[in-house]
């Protein structure tokens, strides 16, 4: 069972919130404790949606967003052209791999030591990588793909006429859990 915290401090979150005339409290927006408590009790425990099929229409576009404080690349990959997800993070050094908002791009590459990721998220090259005395010649670019702290991006539906009781879309009969077109990932 989760523990939901009412309270910051010795205050009651209630007190922050005037129904009467339908206003909030600064501090809701601005407290380090609430923000805290709001990334554990509501982005780490639920499919969060970080974008549209629509924002990268054509194969090796891309756009960055954001899962609670983590930065994530959305992109569609130039061979499948299925839509992905990953960490805008680089599995050596945790520098971004991508510094631009948007676009469309071929590979993504850390600065430090140009490791290169291609829009599956897959480690397709490194600085030195070809020599032998780099990474003690050990360096699996299999086990170094996309970041393991975010699995694959779901689908969801999105084009769906209004749903019935079931929560079944009329227009398709799938329920909103079946692979479609909204991209979301549940965070670990």
């Amino acid at each position: 069972m989760v523990m939901i915290n009412t309270s910051v401090g010795d205050r009651s979150l209630r007190s922050l919130i005037d129904t009467e005339h339908g206003t909030l409290s600064r501090e809701l927006y601005v407290n380090p404790d609430i923000f805290q408590q709001e990334l554990e009790q509501i982005f780490a425990r639920c499919w969060l949606f970080i974008g549209h099929e629509s924002l990268v229409p054509n194969p090796g576009d891309f756009m960055i967003t954001r899962m609670g404080t983590e930065e994530v690349i959305l992109v569609r990959d130039r061979q499948d052209h299925q839509i992905r997800a990953f960490l805008n993070s680089c599995r050596h050094r945790g520098e971004k791999v991508c510094r631009y908002d948007q676009g469309n791009g071929l590979v993504f590459t850390c600065p430090f030591h140009a490791w290169t990721y291609d829009t599956k998220g897959q480690l397709v090259g490194a600085q030195g990588i070809n020599n032998p005395n780099s990474y003690n010649g050990e360096l699996d670019r299999s086990q170094w793909g996309p970041s393991p702290r975010l699995p694959t991006a779901r689908m969801a539906a999105s084009r769906c006429s209004p749903r019935s009781r079931s929560g079944v879309c009329r227009r398709t009969g799938r329920s909103p859990r079946s692979p479609r077109r909204l991209t979301s990932s549940m965070p670990r």
